[in-house]
């Protein structure tokens, strides 16, 4: 007993154990997750302050822009968006172009593809009487007397040939001395005949062949007449079917290329007449009735997938009374015709049988309200006068793009608007399919994005247009382009600068808020003490700035050198002499050109050097290889990513020191420069000392154009 109970005792111990194993797990569970979510939370105010320090910047830019902190530097640029996508210069503009069609894709009515069945009609059939052939197969050739001449009692055995007077030779089953069972008849022409007889004619299966030994016949003769099989003709077409008196009669089926048929259905005395269905070469077919191979009262054309096309009445092979034109689309239109002409009422349904227009034809052209539709997909809703768009109606290009306004003769003309979808694109004046005068183009927003005038389908003459950053430009217009005199205003309105353009370029003296400036060779200068004097008198700090771009050239070699110096040499990539790179100015690039500066040659470029540089020294850095700048490709291969396409957009990118500016310019290998034109002056000396080390500021160009 006192065994059993210890027992008892020990699993109760074991199973409190296994208890508390089991909440301690479970205690460390809830530790971890409640450590996962302290985790989630702590990364949540995270990102709760990342955020409140982006909204922070946010507003400090803001501020900084309404306060208007002027600073002078040595050129001054538009924002990186209003730039041209094939352009660098810093004053070239970007105008969101023309998005709307400025031609419209009119299919006039009286043009439709879908006409083509109106002129359907049946070829001129040849009948059975003039197929071209030689052999008559009910010839009298064939019952001629002296081919029924009584064969004599020796011949009635098979196999002996028996000739008759006119020439005519047979072999084969004789009784009471006339021609029996199979056998093979040779005609005086040649022909032969070879299958069964019944007392000298032929009945039964047999063959006809002319005397060239082709076969023109294989079928069924009754009492020396053709009843069924198949004829062939010398130019290769066959009829097959039923025969009277010789020639095709009752139903029967014609291949007039003997392989295809063309007319299957009834026969009268070789000719078409009756039902049946003709066969057209490009597969379409006529499902009615023929006289004599033309067209007579109801019937249907349908193409070769059997899709119903016309269905009407007809009267000597062309339509006449009510008939139905069936369109790709599943729409159908009802009219009248007239000696195949459509003339009197017409309407037009939709796929769902719904009346969708009517109108009247004369003489096939029609005049009328409705909508209209077309085989590119396109269509018209409005009136139709004289199978031309007259008044007002509206064109659908596809599903989404249509215009409304007045059509003169298929020609939008007058007021119009442009839709896509349910927004206003673009509402003006439209004169032959193409803009002119005053009109507003829309983005897909509602905003306006251009207010002005428009000269053959193009901006032309005095407008206002909203570039892609928000910027506003104002003034003359021309081909699209901003030509003369314009006004450059911010998106809160406040005016940046005026310049005189040509084709999206400023040119001549630019006007800037605080200051003026002017261009020249491709440098812009302004002048500090004026624009010292605008920002005191409007209350404002003057900063005169630094250039952010250096063009750095190494003029001396390393021997006996510090590590350090080569060291910083090889981070700025001029590992060779007369190596030439495009710098970033910050403090820490500084600090290295400082470093390094009896070695090198470093100042601020403007932006015809940067472009000369580029395209005359300029090699990129493909799979690790020095590779040539021949084509945009193998820049939109590796930055296109970035937006940067073709070389204008890398010379923007450099010259602007762009957000792109690293990508860039590793992007390109550093330009292997020659020995100056004149050579070196003094390279033991600084340039502020005549000699050629150091910083040239703007005067770098006059170094760097000897060395290209």
């Amino acid at each position: 007993m006192a065994e059993k109970r210890e027992k008892i005792q020990d699993k109760k111990e074991k199973k409190e154990k296994e208890k508390e194993k089991a909440q301690e797990k479970r205690e460390k569970a809830q530790e971890k997750r409640e450590r996962a979510q302290e985790k989630k939370e702590k990364a949540q105010e995270k990102k709760e302050k990342a955020q409140e320090k982006k909204e922070k910047t946010q507003e400090k830019k803001e501020k900084s822009q309404e306060k208007a902190v002027v600073k002078g530097e040595k050129r001054i640029e538009l924002p990186r968006n209003a730039r041209a996508s094939h352009n660098s210069f810093p004053y070239v503009l970007t105008i969101p172009p023309i998005i709307l069609p400025t031609k419209l894709p009119i299919i006039p009515f009286n043009q439709h593809p879908e006409k083509r069945r109106y002129i359907i009609t049946i070829p001129d059939l040849l009948t059975f009487h003039s197929q071209g052939w030689n052999e008559n197969l009910i010839s009298s050739l064939y019952a001629n007397s002296q081919n029924q001449e009584h064969i004599p009692q020796r011949n009635t055995s098979h196999g002996k040939l028996h000739r008759y007077a006119d020439g005519s030779t047979y072999i084969g089953g004789i009784r009471f001395g006339k021609r029996q069972g199979q056998g093979v008849m040779t005609y005086s022409d040649g022909s032969v005949y070879q299958g069964f007889f019944r007392e000298n004619l032929r009945h039964g299966k047999g063959i006809m062949r002319s005397k060239q030994n082709r076969v023109f016949f294989d079928g069924v003769f009754e009492m020396d007449h053709p009843k069924k099989g198949v004829l062939t003709y010398n130019n290769k077409a066959r009829y097959e079917g039923t025969f009277s008196n010789g020639v095709p009669n009752g139903e029967g089926t014609y291949y007039a290329n003997g392989r295809v048929a063309s007319w299957d259905g009834q026969w009268v005395n070789g000719e078409m007449t009756g039902p049946g269905t003709f066969f057209f070469d490009n597969g379409d077919y006529y499902d009615g009735s023929l006289v004599q191979g033309k067209r007579v009262g109801s019937g249907k054309v349908c193409n070769k997938h059997g899709t119903l096309l016309f269905e009407g009445t007809y009267k000597n092979d062309i339509e006449n009374g009510p008939g139905t034109e069936y369109f790709p689309d599943g729409s159908y239109m009802k009219v009248e015709f007239s000696n195949g002409v459509m003339n009197g009422p017409a309407v037009f349904y939709d796929e769902s049988d719904r009346e969708v227009s009517r109108g009247v034809f004369s003489d096939n052209v029609f005049s009328g309200d409705g909508r209209f539709f077309f085989a590119d997909g396109s269509w018209y809703i409005g009136h139709i006068e004289n199978n031309r768009f007259n008044g007002k109606g509206e064109y659908h290009f596809n599903e989404s793009w249509y215009c409304s306004g007045s059509f003169v003769n298929d020609v939008c003309d007058g007021l119009v608007q442009f839709f896509k979808g349910k927004k206003l694109m673009f509402e003006g004046k439209l004169a032959q399919n193409k803009a002119y005068g005053n009109g507003k183009e829309y983005d897909e927003r509602g905003e306006v994005i251009y207010n002005g005038a428009y000269k053959k389908g193009q901006r032309s003459g005095q407008g206002r247009a909203t570039m892609e950053n928000g910027m506003v430009v104002e003034g003359q217009f021309r081909k699209g382009e901003v030509c003369g005199f314009a006004k450059i205003f911010d998106k809160y309105g406040n005016l940046l600068l005026s310049a005189v353009y040509s084709k999206n370029r400023a040119i001549g003296e630019i006007k800037t808020l605080y200051s003026v400036c002017f261009t020249i060779m491709g440098v812009t200068i302004f002048s500090v003490l004026q624009g010292r004097r605008d920002a005191h008198n409007n209350g404002h700090l003057f900063c005169e700035g630094e250039g952010r771009l250096a063009i750095v050239v190494r003029i001396r070699g390393i021997n006996q050198c510090s590590p350090k110096v080569k060291k910083t040499l090889r981070l700025l990539r001029l590992r060779q002499i007369h190596n030439a790179v495009f710098v970033r100015l910050n403090k820490a690039t500084m600090e290295m050109l400082r470093l390094v500066e009896p070695y090198i040659a470093y100042g601020y470029p403007n932006l015809k050097l940067v472009r000369s540089l580029i395209y005359k020294r300029g090699y990129a850095k493909l799979n690790k290889q020095r590779v040539p700048l021949m084509l945009n490709e193998q820049i939109e291969q590796v930055l296109g990513k970035f937006g940067i396409v073709s070389v204008e957009d890398l010379i923007h990118e450099i010259y602007t020191v762009g957000p792109h500016f690293k990508e860039a310019n590793n992007f390109l290998w550093p330009f292997k420069l020659n020995s100056p034109n004149g050579g070196f002056s003094k390279k033991l000396r600084h340039f502020n000392e005549g000699g050629d080390y150091g910083n040239h500021e703007v005067l770098i160009g006059k170094l760097v154009n000897r060395m290209i």
